[in-house]
């Protein structure tokens, strides 16, 4: 019998009962994880689709929630699953510094991410590929400190906001450290200060737009039912355009993360291409958030910008920025501490495997 000759009735309560199904069979944990307090799951839904960050979130909902349950770890569902989030520290600190038993989870293949980011790299490897990149990448970033190449950047934003009047501060510090990382750590020029309308900085973007999907990001599975070929394209094109910086470094050494690393032997064309996006997003993101919420609190506590203000100019006695004088701004970089204390801008850790 076709559906369109059952009762009425049964036309109307059929959809009903398979879409009542399917979400009971998303949004089900697996047996195993059911003993733990779970995170209301419309609330968790509704910030997604708003776009609201994930310290937010966690401090709007996932606390409260684990207070009153009086637990420390809570499931929430995240990235198309259920993860255990653990949010008492004790257990957090345990977790991290065991990485032989609670080793770092495989990516899922789903999220488009993790096409752009790849798998061979110093946040997502274990063992001992893990020793490998994290010597390599340690011994670059215990040869590069260009304080010359931030204090050019600063003078050249400083030249671009002019006189002054109402600006977009995360623009603009967005612009900052884009420039900044492409300088010290990939040894490119992306021009995001000067140019308006830089390609890279356009296409990049755009590529993280689409990733950052919220229907895709809640249903990962989408990807693979309903591929979009358009992101998965700039995707690729943006990833061989880290290639070609890749290959151009090889030719042409500088003072950058990038030419260090080239120097330590031991890891493949992928390894470092992998490692120079994660450098790219990390080393931008979090400088760019860490800065605008600096400036931020600065202009909420005048009377704390005064003091930190006066100390540069006492520190500086009319020298550019080095490592002798920004020894003496004590008061600015508790400033900055405090910042980082307050509103982190690291709010994704990779989770980690159970045994």
């Amino acid at each position: 019998m076709s559906i369109l000759n059952l009762p009425l009735s049964w036309q109307t309560l059929l959809p009903i009962a398979l879409a009542y199904a399917f979400i009971k069979w998303a949004f089900t944990p697996p047996s195993e994880l059911r003993h733990l307090p779970r995170a209301p799951i419309l609330p968790l839904l509704w910030s997604y689709a708003r776009g609201e960050v994930e310290d937010v979130r966690i401090k709007r909902l996932l606390l409260p929630f684990a207070n009153e349950k009086g637990e420390g770890v809570v499931l929430v569902y995240a990235l198309g699953r259920w993860i255990v989030h653990v949010l008492d520290h004790q257990i957090a600190k345990n977790l991290s510094e065991n990485v032989s038993l609670w080793p770092k989870e495989e990516p899922p293949d789903d999220l488009l991410l993790w096409r752009f980011v790849g798998k061979t790299n110093v946040i997502l490897s274990n063992g001992e590929p893990w020793i490998r990149h994290s010597h390599v990448v340690k011994s670059a970033l215990n040869r590069n400190l260009p304080i010359h190449e931030f204090v050019s950047l600063a003078k050249m934003l400083f030249k671009k906001m002019g006189d002054g009047g109402v600006i977009r501060w995360d623009d603009y510090t967005m612009r900052f450290a884009l420039d900044a990382v492409g300088s010290t750590a990939l040894g490119h020029n992306f021009r995001a200060i000067e140019d308006d309308h830089s390609p890279f900085v356009k296409e990049y973007n755009e590529v993280m737009d689409g990733i950052s999907n919220a229907l895709y990001i809640v249903f990962p599975k989408l990807e693979k039912w309903f591929p979009r070929k358009e992101v998965i394209d700039k995707i690729d094109k943006l990833s061989a355009n880290f290639q070609k910086i890749l290959n151009h470094k090889k030719e042409n050494k500088g003072n950058d993360m990038i030419t260090y690393m080239l120097e330590e032997p031991g890891m493949t064309d992928e390894e470092y291409r992998d490692n120079m996006v994660v450098f790219f997003i990390a080393g931008h993101d979090t400088t760019a958030g860490a800065m605008s919420s600096f400036v931020y609190y600065l202009a909420k506590h005048p009377e704390l910008q005064k003091r930190a203000r006066e100390e540069v100019i006492s520190a500086l006695e009319d020298e550019e920025p080095n490592l002798a004088n920004l020894r003496k701004m004590s008061f600015v970089q508790a400033c900055i501490r405090e910042s980082l204390r307050v509103n982190t801008p690291i709010t994704y850790m990779v989770p980690r495997a159970s045994p």
